[in-house]
């Protein structure tokens, strides 16, 4: 739910204790959308609460594999096979194998999904998708542009846009995303914006400068592969995010949260919401299995030492959730079975890459004299810290005492305002 403060706008609810009518629906919810509602107080007609409506389910009465009121395919899968079609996962995925074995295996990959990543650096592309737009937004006309909602001082402020466009090119019709800020997008939540405050300049990106990046599909890796699913991780960072907007302590439906509990995160809602409708359809979205998402004191250990920190005792853990989109754990991403190796070692199979767009949103990037992880990124774990409880775990790479670097270890923490770490999501699907 989202509270507005409506006095700034209207200088009728200056002081006004604001008595709520009923909910009025200003956009109706269907299977392809979310819709909208909000209350208004019956004194001084001030919008108080705005809040999402949920989708409505997607149906297909006739079982022809279409839904009804999106057109989208959808399946009904009994025991990995569609039962009126006969579709199975492996026809919506695109496996590539990579140890020669043809079975899914750790290492191999997979492909499925979309998301923004590539630059658009094509003039005459520009263009033409400039021209599918109404224009530049502004803060006066969005134009059919829609807010990030970003956070400078602590506050949501208007500064940063984005727009997707279709254009068929080739015979295949292409999705791309288009990217406008007027401000510049600060490292921490907590900052005023500036060109001293962002990394967003440093990649190459600036103000009031429209960039198109390309939807392509998401590579993922395997980590695991037993009964009928495949536990996978995205090869790149994908996006740039917080893990909460805030360091302070929230108020959830009266109960009170730390900002490291994964649990109660907006980037565990970021994750399950607005990643996955915007990077599956619905049929690819059929083969993603809901998990039981460890969240244990365990679980914020290394994978060699469940006691590492603070004999295995962390007050700050969250309680285990059901997804279909998270992130590593601590103990997941030092798992050796994976690939990983522990947590305070050097470790090339933990070093990523962010995509374009991820550093058009403000991605710290590597750009030193070490070669071992030149053009690498930092990236997030679930794993809350043991001792303070506003700072959550990373990979990141960071130089020695003795002037070397450790490329790819997993031990350090950030604070969960930082908006220049990447986002690098794990799922499990049906094989």
């Amino acid at each position: 739910m989202l509270t507005l403060v409506a006095c700034e706008d209207n200088p009728n609810a200056q002081g006004c204790a604001h008595t709520l009518a009923d909910w009025e629906v200003v956009l109706e919810p269907t299977c392809a959308a979310e819709g909208t509602r909000l209350r208004k107080c019956t004194t001084c007609f001030a919008t108080v609460v705005v809040e999402p409506i949920e989708r409505l389910a997607h149906t297909d009465l006739d079982q022809n594999c279409l839904c009804d009121g999106c057109g989208q395919k959808t399946h009904s899968f009994v025991d990995s096979v569609c039962e009126f079609c006969g579709t199975k996962p492996s026809d919506i995925y695109v496996f590539e194998d990579v140890d020669g074995s043809t079975d899914i295996s750790t290492g191999d990959y997979i492909y499925l999904g979309e998301y923004p990543s590539t630059l658009v650096t094509d003039t005459g592309l520009q263009k033409s998708l400039l021209s599918q737009t109404k224009g530049y937004p502004s803060l006066e006309n969005f134009k059919g542009w829609t807010d990030y909602g970003y956070y400078v001082s602590q506050k949501q402020k208007t500064f940063m846009w984005y727009v997707d466009a279709t254009l068929s090119l080739d015979g295949q019709v292409k999705k791309y995303r288009g990217v406008y800020f007027i401000e510049y997008r600060p490292v921490y939540t907590a900052c005023g914006t500036s060109a001293e405050t962002t990394h967003q300049d440093d990649n190459g990106y600036t103000l009031k400068t429209l960039y198109w990046f390309e939807y392509t599909p998401i590579k993922w890796k395997v980590l695991e592969s037993q009964n009928g699913t495949a536990m996978l991780l995205s090869e790149q960072i994908i996006d740039s995010q917080t893990f909460n907007y805030t360091i302070e302590p929230r108020q959830i439906d009266g109960t009170w949260y730390y900002t490291s509990n994964y649990a109660q995160s907006s980037i565990r809602k970021w994750l399950n919401k607005d990643f996955y409708n915007l990077a599956f359809s619905l049929e690819e979205s059929l083969i993603l299995q809901t998990v039981t998402v460890d969240n244990s004191a365990r679980s914020t250990n290394p994978y060699d030492n469940p006691t590492y920190f603070n004999n295995g005792k962390n007050p700050y853990a969250a309680k285990n959730t059901q997804d279909k989109v998270f992130m590593l754990s601590r103990s997941q991403a030092t798992n050796p079975s994976y690939g990983f190796g522990a947590m305070q070692e050097a470790d090339p199979a933990r070093l990523k890459t962010g995509t374009d767009y991820a550093k058009a949103q403000g991605l710290y990037v590597y750009m030193g004299d070490n070669k071992a992880y030149y053009g690498t990124s930092h990236w997030w774990l679930r794993s809350a810290h043991h001792d303070y409880s506003s700072c959550v775990a990373l990979v990141n790479s960071e130089e020695t005492k003795n002037g070397g670097y450790l490329a790819g270890i997993a031990d350090k923490y950030y604070y969960t305002h930082n908006t220049n770490i990447g986002v690098v999501p794990a799922i499990v699907i049906g094989v």
